[in-house]
């Protein structure tokens, strides 16, 4: 997608990763030592962790999580446990339902997460988020004087939310999102991010 636009500046991996007119701006890298003990606390709880960094992922194991996950995202990972050991690692998913605050207790200090969708958590190094990547993006390019946009749906779009001028929340979005946002547009399946950019004349 983004060779197809032609876009060259982004904030991905939840403010993990930011490239700018093309080259590395910030990476986030998440230590061995930190990646093994998320490792090893997810083993006890039975979960599948999936390490990224901005060309590729992988996956610890396979389960019915990770299997719906990436389907609706369209993606095919594949399994490589030992990933972090050969690969930079600056963003982690934790695959569960309902463990947000077992996993944000047990690693207070060292690692953000925040809930992506019902299947994952976000993990980023402590403190990152969608909002220090588009601070860190806006300062570089120096952008702070013009308005700025952002379009979001689930939890972990909050941060992101309260760093621009005008958020935006998806038709399909959390509850807790649409509250926060300056528009609510149609869902993400319904031309929400074309129909959000139409109501500000961003776009015909």
């Amino acid at each position: 997608m983004i060779d197809a636009t032609g876009i060259n500046s982004l904030v991905s991996a939840n403010g993990s990763y930011v490239q700018y007119q093309g080259k590395k701006l910030k990476a986030e890298q998440i230590s061995d030592e930190v990646i093994e003990e998320v490792l090893a606390f997810a083993k006890k709880q039975g979960d599948v962790i999936s390490f990224y960094n901005n060309e590729e992922f992988a996956l610890t194991a396979e389960n019915d999580l990770t299997k719906v996950n990436y389907r609706l995202l369209r993606l095919t990972p594949h399994v490589e446990p030992d990933f972090y050991k050969t690969h930079e690692v600056n963003f982690l998913n934790v695959f569960n339902y309902d463990k947000d605050k077992l996993y944000q207790d047990e690693f207070k200090g060292e690692l953000s997460l925040v809930r992506n969708n019902p299947r994952c958590l976000d993990t980023m190094k402590w403190g990152v988020s969608k909002q220090t990547g588009i601070q860190a993006l806006l300062k570089k390019a120096q952008l702070g004087d013009i308005p700025s946009y952002a379009f979001g749906d689930q939890l972990n779009d909050l941060q992101m939310f309260a760093e621009v001028d005008y958020p935006v929340a998806m038709g399909n979005g959390h509850p807790d999102v649409k509250a926060k946002a300056s528009f609510v547009t149609t869902s993400n399946v319904n031309g929400g991010i074309v129909n959000g950019l139409k109501h500000y004349g961003l776009t015909k």
